[in-house]
């Protein structure tokens, strides 16, 4: 065709081409690529020469090509002939020629048959229906129990309906689920990593830069778990395995918010950092801090419970007074309980212990259980109340006799009780917030109805885990070398008492190197705590200037919010200087006694004795 366009002498401005077959011009119209390789290796090739607007239809009886062999016995060679001069419409306008438009269906005549293979992972149990983390767990571990009760040797009808979960059932349940979870949110990460591990190392690839735990230089568990390699070399045996290299969770994910959602409603609803701190120690979660908050605004008990009323400025403040007590069951009848709470001033842990009365008695046995437990102080400061005193006093009178047993009960010979003056709470700062925190967290773990003793005692000791569980600083987030330090790490080498860690006891030659290695453990969390936490608890957050230390015969005026229009005067008749020679408590004489009082709560007068000023 291009030969003859290009030797004839006449210029050929438009061409026309003309087919007989439908077929042929549904392909001409169609994509070439999804038909077999014969016919669309020729569309193609014919597209490549004309174009498609140039092809016209034309009905069979008016094709003159067929003349030399379907019409009648042989071709006409007669001049006139249409063989010769083409078909008659050609000497019309080209208004009246055949249409070129047919509304035909694509033909399914040599369509190349394509095979496409998916892969859609459906999880054994639909995870987003579930709300809590561990009845999810519990599901999977179901189906587990049942697979590794079907796979046993001797199994009989009983053995597989038996529905006694196991550890390895639970254990399972849980690295499915990571690996669920992982393959839907990190799936090339894991085709990468999963052919690295038969390649040498030339040969493995490299995961893309758009990789959202690039970074974190992913590594795979013998389980299959994506895990993120950290600093910490496998030599530090005392670091357990999930810290060194926590599992990796995607952070828009139902599961990790129904995890996130466990560790928050198990540590009381109280402390996000403690949830930081926990998750942390196991897992790596990106933007953990903003996920711990949203789940703090969406858990439904934190609305109710710490829900606050509207402000209303008409009426006046609505005052209660103060439920110090806790009623338990005995019998038919309730009795009041009270909790004495012990704190460490150095590390912040505490203890506590019930008591069963304000008594003298009552405090002296919970004081000697305290001992029996953590052993005897060297200090022990308290508020200024009269079974502290009593106890006090009694202790003097144990130590007077050289009752040397009942001296060991209570205390060692080099103890010192401290008081604090009366109205000075905030001398017992350290104590006050314990008492709060524990408040909280007895909220959430006590039910609404009544408890007995037994069970008092227990819900005691869930909120003793838990305050004990709150960090002492702040917790990084950007991949920390150290865990961050708590007052159980102090108490049980590990941040939430969880598990211990394991130091093996080989014969009797390794005793002293595992008795060097706990030490040397114990030497890094006090390492960790001057460096950093005792620099938080050293700054000075008030009372920046320094003032005259007050003296004896100063005259003050005794500040007391509970009395109204109450101005007691009188005359510091002694002080108390502290080490640092700074004055904290003064004894004042007054018209109605002496009176000890912190000199926060005790105002001094610019006046001498003669009444002039100075």
């Amino acid at each position: 065709m291009e030969s003859n366009v290009d030797s004839h002498r006449l210029k050929i401005c438009k061409r026309y081409f003309w087919t007989d077959s439908s077929v042929v011009i549904s392909w001409l119209h169609a994509d070439p690529r999804k038909y077999r390789q014969y016919v669309g290796f020729r569309v193609g090739e014919i597209l490549s020469k004309t174009q498609v607007d140039e092809w016209r239809w034309i009905a069979s009886k008016l094709n003159v090509a067929d003349a030399a062999t379907k019409w009648g016995s042989g071709p006409n060679l007669d001049p006139d002939n249409q063989w010769f001069k083409g078909p008659e419409f050609l000497y019309l306008p080209e208004s009246e020629w055949p249409s070129r438009k047919l509304n035909l269906p694509e033909p399914t005549e040599e369509v190349k048959k394509v095979c496409v293979h998916r892969e859609i992972d459906q999880p054994l149990i639909p995870y987003t229906t579930f709300s809590q983390f561990d009845k999810l767990v519990k599901h999977i571990a179901y189906l587990f129990h049942f697979y590794h009760r079907c796979r046993t040797k001797n199994r009989t009808e009983s053995t597989i309906l038996s529905v006694s979960l196991e550890q390895k059932d639970f254990e399972s349940a849980e690295v499915s689920l990571w690996k669920m979870v992982q393959e839907q949110e990190f799936g090339d990460e894991l085709m990468i990593l999963r052919k690295n591990m038969y390649l040498p190392f030339e040969k493995r690839k490299r995961l893309l830069r758009s990789s959202p735990i690039l970074k974190l230089n992913p590594i795979l568990d013998p389980e299959g778990i994506l895990r993120a390699e950290s600093r910490i070399g496998s030599d530090a045996l005392y670091y357990p395995y999930n810290f060194r290299n926590p599992i990796i969770l995607p952070k828009s994910h139902h599961v990790t918010e129904l995890l996130l959602m466990k560790y928050h409603q198990r540590f009381g609803h109280a402390n996000s950092q403690t949830v930081l701190n926990e998750i942390q120690q196991k897992f790596y979660v990106q933007n953990l801090r903003t996920l711990v908050k949203s789940v703090v605004r969406k858990c439904m008990w934190c609305r109710v419970y710490r829900a606050k009323p509207a402000s209303c400025t008409k009426n006046g403040p609505a005052t209660s007074p103060p439920n110090s007590s806790i009623l338990v069951k005995r019998g038919r009848s309730n009795v009041k309980r009270w909790v004495c709470l012990f704190t460490c001033l150095t590390v912040r842990a505490i203890h506590l212990e019930v008591a069963h009365s304000l008594s003298t008695e009552s405090c002296i046995r919970a004081i000697r259980r305290f001992v029996a437990k953590r052993g005897p102080p060297q200090h022990i400061f308290s508020d200024n109340g009269t079974n502290f005193r009593g106890a006090a006093n009694e202790l003097a009178m144990q130590m007077k006799a050289i009752n040397k047993e009942a001296a060991r009960t209570f205390t060692n010979a080099e103890t010192e009780w401290h008081f604090n003056p009366p109205s000075t709470p905030h001398m017992g700062g350290v104590w006050e917030r314990k008492v709060r925190s524990v408040k909280d967290a007895f909220k959430v773990v006590a039910p609404r109805n009544r408890l007995d003793d037994e069970e008092l005692l227990t819900f005691l000791a869930e909120v003793e885990i838990i305050v004990n569980s709150h960090p002492l600083t702040f917790v990084p987030l950007d991949s920390p070398n150290d865990p961050v330090l708590t007052p159980n790490c102090f108490l049980l080498m590990t941040s939430s008492g969880s598990c211990a860690p394991k130091v093996e006891i080989g014969s009797t030659s390794n005793l002293k190197a595992n008795w060097r290695t706990m030490e040397e453990i114990l030497n890094q969390f006090w390492k960790r705590w001057i460096e950093g936490y005792l620099p938080t608890i050293a700054r000075r957050t008030k009372w920046y200037h320094d003032v005259r230390p007050l003296q004896e015969g100063d005259l003050v005026v005794i500040v007391d919010e509970t009395v109204r229009n109450g101005w007691l005067r009188g005359r510091v008749s002694r002080s108390y200087p502290g080490s640092d020679g700074q004055v904290r408590r003064v004894d004042v004489e007054t018209s109605s006694g002496v009176l000890q009082r912190g000199v926060a709560k005790v105002a001094l007068l610019d006046l001498d004795v003669t009444g002039k000023t100075y």
